[in-house]
């Protein structure tokens, strides 16, 4: 039954087009950012804006119009991290000189973070559970990032006039203070998840963050 189920779900909806929308826009933004004239910068801003756009939208369309697929929950997350791995390594490669820059230990703590994700993912697929749903705190998580993205994006546009490296740090360090916090609220979640305690709660586009 759960076979015929599975050939039967439409792969092409209007959320999936948009989160695979969202994955090709992340080397735009690579291109974008890292060419010779400055002006791009706000063309990048601007892509960054439209693929979190499109995440919302995405989401807001499964879940109201019944659109949730098996590979929606699989490429959601995907072009969730992929999206923001690339961005925080283009934004450190290019300011990876600045003094006092803390971005390089964020990505480090960003890479670690999702790979202790992933692997709690994969132990509880191979015990034949599923991660949670996206919790509050992976949530601040996201939107902390996206901010620091804005203003390192902000400061490349306005060349550091009104929003200086220290500006930018701060917002890194409580980057990085909520994606442990995420990470250590997580934890126990995994472990009611193991134990077959732990309560789902409706189903959501996204399973990970």
């Amino acid at each position: 039954m759960k076979k015929e189920l599975i050939k039967k779900e439409r792969i092409f909806t209007i959320p999936n087009i948009l989160t695979v929308f969202r994955i090709l826009l992340a080397p735009v933004f690579a291109v974008l950012y890292f060419d010779n004239f400055k002006n791009h910068y706000i063309y990048a801003v601007g892509v960054l804006l439209l693929s979190g756009t499109t995440d919302v939208i995405d989401g807001f369309i499964a879940r109201h119009f019944n659109l949730i697929t098996t590979l929606g929950k699989v490429l959601d997350p995907v072009a969730d991290k992929l999206t923001q791995a690339l961005i925080i390594v283009c934004l450190t490669i290019n300011h990876y000189d600045d003094e006092n820059s803390v971005l390089v230990y964020l990505l480090i703590l960003l890479f670690a973070k999702e790979f202790t994700m992933l692997l709690g993912a994969v132990l509880l697929y191979k015990s034949g559970a599923r991660p949670s749903e996206s919790k509050w705190f992976g949530k601040l998580s996201t939107v902390m990032i996206y901010a620091l993205f804005v203003s390192i994006l902000l400061q490349d546009i306005l060349t550091q006039k009104y929003i200086s490296v220290t500006v930018v740090n701060i917002i890194a360090i409580i980057t990085g203070i909520c994606l442990v916090f995420s990470l250590f609220n997580y934890y126990p979640i995994f472990k009611e998840i193991q134990s077959g305690e732990y309560k789902f709660e409706k189903e959501h586009n996204s399973t990970d963050e």
